[in-house]
């Protein structure tokens, strides 16, 4: 039996996206503890997200790189190297989601042709091709009693991919804005030169970018309330946080 939600106003698209990936959003956990149709919206959205994870730890020796799979889904490539890549599609089930991930990636903020092209080069000229995209996870704190959560103006948010810790600390400034300290910690991690940037989901026009410090340190001042991608760029890798939501709820619990 298909349900349907009992309050299709109540929430946001954005917002079931961001509690599956782990962000505490009260709202949503209220909601879907009453709405059969949108926690199963969530558990899907949690499953889809772990195949991305699972995807980008396979051995990939024998794959188009990202470069070759960006150019094939524009169309860029030469005829007979297109079928190629079409073929290998067929058979590898990591590249299909690969490519099925970077279409929902590419497609999420556009809202006509026009901004779509403008969103995927602009998207693509912060990432570098020749790295696949590593996708964070992110870790559940321990449960806090409840007296240490009232009036709380600081929160502290962290994630993982395979040996690196990204640790994102948030302060209320004044209405709607925040200060953001961060740092990328790993074995062997090299944040030389890398650069950490914010993608605001809802103007496609804004974005921040902040230089990582030699210890892999970074500060953003003055950041609005908001839905964000967040992209990592490093020497030998590309880290993402796919979304990661900024108001008031995320300093509820």
């Amino acid at each position: 039996m298909e349900h349907t939600c009992i309050n299709p106003e109540a929430i946001e698209a954005w917002q079931y996206e961001a509690f599956a990936d782990g962000e505490p959003i009260q709202s949503v956990a209220e909601h879907i503890q009453q709405c059969p149709a949108c926690k199963q919206k969530v558990e899907e959205i949690i499953a889809e997200n772990r195949a991305i994870s699972n995807l980008f730890a396979a051995d990939r020796a024998h794959c188009p790189s990202p470069q070759t799979l960006q150019a094939y889904y524009f169309g860029e490539l030469e005829d007979d190297i297109q079928r190629n890549v079409q073929h290998h599609l067929k058979k590898c089930i990591h590249c299909a989601e690969e490519m099925v991930f970077f279409k929902h990636f590419m497609l999420s903020s556009a809202s006509d042709t026009d901004s779509l092209t403008k969103s995927i080069r602009r998207k693509i000229a912060a990432i570098n091709t020749d790295i696949r995209l590593k996708i964070a996870r992110f870790l559940q704190p321990p449960a806090q009693p409840a007296f240490a959560l009232r009036g709380t103006t600081v929160k502290t948010l962290l994630y993982e991919v395979e040996d690196v810790a990204i640790s994102l600390e948030f302060e209320k400034k004044y209405k709607e804005m925040l200060s953001i300290t961060g740092q990328i910690l790993g074995v062997n991690t090299d944040t030389s030169g890398g650069t950490i940037r914010f993608f605001r989901k809802h103007a496609e026009d804004f974005s921040i970018t902040q230089p990582l410090q030699a210890n892999g340190t970074f500060v953003i001042e003055n950041c609005p309330y908001d839905a964000y991608q967040i992209i990592i760029s490093l020497p030998n890798q590309t880290i993402m946080i796919p979304q990661i939501t900024l108001n008031d709820d995320l300093f509820a619990v």
